[in-house]
């Protein structure tokens, strides 16, 4: 009895201990495994921060890069890396991006953006594996404008039929000139953020533009479009940078940034405005001084998008208006 006691003893000894080391080596494992993530994750973030810098100062290029290994998020001026907790600020970047591109090959699209005198520039994100449906009339003039900006990189599809799921992670739908009445039910798997709509409205990416955001409802409940909500976009670079932002929230975050960015530049040109005034007013030229004296340039600092044609429209007349008097130019 003594002894069998014992057997059973030195048996849970035996399962503590080898319990034990397979605790110690799981722990190691999984540090060893959290670190190289750790470090994976800091290599791709300085990767990615050293394109999106380059791809952003080149104006309207297209350029298609490899990405390494992790997933990267995005939400509105920062993105991590991988399952990391740590997110880097975006910064002094005008990004448009899906909450988030998965490893795989991805296209950094640089467009400038003018009110019209030049702000910066945008950085639009966006995948070949990622699917950008245009949805319209093939001799509606915006629709036409579209497919002949948008990268044959990021492999578009216009009016496909039948507008069936082709099992990408992520489906953007852009409807121009209409309103979104598609079949959703054979994306029903796809989680809400994953399968959205934009509803673009208007007659020239250069002009005014309506935005409309939608995204499917919930896997859970009968497929349907939710949202509807809408904003105002001006010029090209600020309708295109909707296609590639998933939530209405994301795109606004970006274009508050562009924003405070053109109230800066147009801040400058006013205080040169107000010197080249005085200039002409010493030296008795009427014609340029009224030129320069009637500068919508301190009406940017509080406009809106909505705002943005008819002074864009205004400024430009007088940009003309003092070419034509060898006035110096107002921008």
């Amino acid at each position: 009895m003594k002894a069998q006691i014992e057997v059973q003893f030195n048996w849970i000894l035996v399962l503590a201990a080898g319990t034990l080391i397979f605790l110690f080596f799981f722990g190691v494992v999984k540090w060893v495994k959290d670190r190289a993530e750790q470090n994976s994750a800091v290599t791709v973030s300085a990767y990615l921060d050293a394109l999106l810098t380059g791809s952003s100062v080149a104006r309207s290029t297209v350029t298609r890069f490899q990405l390494p290994s992790q997933t990267v998020h995005f939400i509105c001026d920062s993105y991590r890396v991988g399952e990391s907790d740590a997110s880097k600020r975006i910064r002094n970047k005008i990004v448009f991006a899906p909450t988030r591109i998965e490893k795989g090959s991805f296209v950094a699209w640089s467009e400038p953006w003018a009110v019209p005198f030049r702000v910066t520039n945008f950085l639009l994100l966006g995948s070949p594996d990622i699917r950008y449906v245009f949805i319209g009339d093939e001799n509606d003039p915006l629709f036409k404008e579209l497919r002949a900006a948008f990268p044959p990189e990021l492999e578009p599809e216009f009016n496909p039929s039948p507008f069936v799921s082709t099992n990408t992670y992520k489906v953007r739908v852009i409807v121009v000139n209409d309103v979104p009445s598609l079949a959703v039910a054979p994306f029903r798997s796809l989680a809400s953020e994953d399968f959205t709509a934009l509803s673009l409205s208007g007659t020239e990416l250069d002009g005014s533009v309506t935005l409309t955001f939608y995204q499917k409802s919930h896997p859970s409940t009968a497929p349907h479009l939710l949202g509807g909500q809408s904003v105002t976009a001006y010029g090209k670079a600020a309708a295109l940078g909707a296609i590639f932002t998933d939530t209405i929230e994301d795109y606004q975050c970006g274009i508050d940034k562009a924003l405070v960015r053109m109230r800066n530049v147009a801040a400058i040109y006013e205080q040169r405005a107000v010197a080249l005034s005085s200039s002409y007013a010493a030296h008795a030229d009427l014609a340029c001084q009224t030129i320069f004296d009637g500068n919508v340039f301190a009406s940017y600092a509080t406009a809106q998008p909505f705002d943005l044609s008819g002074l864009s429209t205004t400024l430009s007349i007088s940009n003309f208006d003092a070419q034509r008097n060898s006035c110096a130019l107002l921008y």
